[in-house]
């Protein structure tokens, strides 16, 4: 999982070979531009990578990021 979180990419899947903890992205028709930072999540003994848009403060953050991780262990346990 490697997954952009707010911003003009909120939603978006990143190559997962990116090697820097920032980048920056520019929307296409508004031109505004969203600073992404990485954040490692550990779920069910697994690293999750997300790219947080640096404007979102912490609750937001778990608001967008707790779907992603509910709909995992709901996999997981549909699969078991």
């Amino acid at each position: 999982m490697n997954i952009c979180i707010g911003g003009c990419w909120h939603g978006s899947k990143l190559l997962s070979d990116q090697k820097t903890n920032y980048f920056l992205a520019k929307d296409r028709v508004t031109s505004k531009p969203t600073k992404y930072r990485r954040l490692e999540v550990i779920c069910m003994n697994n690293s999750k990578t997300f790219w947080i848009a640096v404007d979102l403060n912490r609750l937001e953050v778990k608001k967008k990021i707790q779907p992603y991780l509910d709909n995992l262990r709901s996999n997981l346990d549909y699969q078991i």
